[in-house]
């Protein structure tokens, strides 16, 4: 019996890849979950921070992404 470990698909993709580790669970989305920006309320927005969330908003889904 093998060692068994719950991993975001992100975390796992290039093991799964290479062989070193199978997915057991065939879930549309195994150990997803959801990711928010949470901010302090405020009519004025820092360009700097529009420019972070908007650079995560682009890159992070594909490196959470399941498949």
């Amino acid at each position: 019996m093998g060692i068994r470990a719950g991993l975001p698909a992100w975390l796992a993709a290039e093991a799964l890849a290479a062989g070193t580790l199978v997915r057991v669970f065939e879930e549309p989305r195994p150990f997803g979950f959801a990711l928010h920006v949470i901010r302090a309320r405020s009519r004025y927005l820092p360009l700097k921070t529009r420019v972070v969330i908007d650079w995560l908003a682009e890159h992070l889904p594909p490196l959470l992404a399941t498949d």
